[in-house]
């Protein structure tokens, strides 16, 4: 790997940890391309800031032992196979 590939690869990092935190979207390096908002006024996207902000920092304090990736994909696979079950017998 290449300087300037791990470099491009921490500036992604680095982009992708903001995104996750929250952080405005304006503060990010002005290397990345601009996007454009979602939201139709400032005050949504404040409003949606905070509610992220809020829900991230609830789940950081979260003192519970967190679930395995593997564990949680068997059990929504198992309630796809569920509802697919169902569906197919409702067809019947």
């Amino acid at each position: 790997m290449t300087a300037s590939m791990i470099q491009s690869r921490k500036s992604e990092m680095s982009a992708t940890s903001n995104i996750a935190m929250g952080c405005k979207l304006r503060s990010m390096s002005h290397d990345l391309p601009p996007m454009t908002s979602a939201f139709a006024t400032d005050k949504e996207a404040e409003a949606y800031e905070r509610w992220l902000r809020g829900k991230v920092r609830a789940s950081m304090q979260d003192g519970r032992q967190g679930i395995a990736h593997d564990d949680v994909m068997a059990e929504v696979e198992s309630i796809i196979r569920a509802a697919e079950a169902g569906l197919a017998a409702n067809r019947s």
